[in-house]
């Protein structure tokens, strides 16, 4: 009898038992090693599966915490907060987006303004509008590096948590293996 390209080749088992639906094996998987009743993988997995929600948790945490701190209602927003967080965001008086807005104002007056208005007599004069200017400048470099140092803390807090799920991950592959190991070891 021939056989085409895409008839599959006979076995070589010569045994009967396992076909279509009606037939012969337990509830072993493919290699006839049933893994999932081994307590030590089991314990391994769970412990595994906590440490990633309590890493998801912690990456929770910390990002509320960068977006109060920061003072920014969007970021919050962007991050998926709850609108709780959103609105602690910006009423936090002392976060780096008000701190740099009062910073910048205090320069304008104190640094600029009034020394150039009150003693010298220049307030419409065009070094105050240079220094004006710059002082803006400052600002905006300012906002940028914050901006940077919040992008920087996400990033960490990103690099955690998938470390966090790679070693649970590496862990779980490790104690499959020591299953494996253990159900051969009782069969031989």
């Amino acid at each position: 009898m021939a056989r085409g390209p895409s008839a599959p080749a006979p076995s070589s088992g010569g045994g009967g038992g396992g076909g279509g639906g009606g037939g012969g094996g337990g509830g072993a998987p493919a290699g006839g090693y049933d893994l999932s009743s081994d307590p030590i993988l089991k314990r391994i997995k769970s412990l595994g599966e906590q440490s990633i929600r309590e890493a998801e948790a912690d990456a929770l945490r910390q990002r509320t915490q960068l977006a109060i701190g920061s003072g920014d209602e969007e970021l919050a927003k962007t991050l998926g907060l709850s609108k709780d967080v959103q609105e602690q965001a910006k009423g936090n008086t002392f976060g780096t987006k008000q701190e740099l807005g009062r910073g910048y104002k205090r320069r304008d007056v104190f640094d600029i303004n009034r020394p150039l208005s009150d003693t010298k007599n220049l307030f419409y004069s065009t070094e105050r509008t240079r220094q004006l200017a710059l002082s803006g400048e400052q600002y905006l470099r300012d906002q940028y590096t914050a901006k940077i140092a919040v992008q920087d803390k996400l990033a960490q807090i990103s690099r955690d948590l998938v470390q966090a799920k790679l070693q649970a991950q590496m862990q779980s592959i490790m104690a499959e293996q020591d299953a494996y190991s253990r159900a051969i070891s009782q069969v031989f």
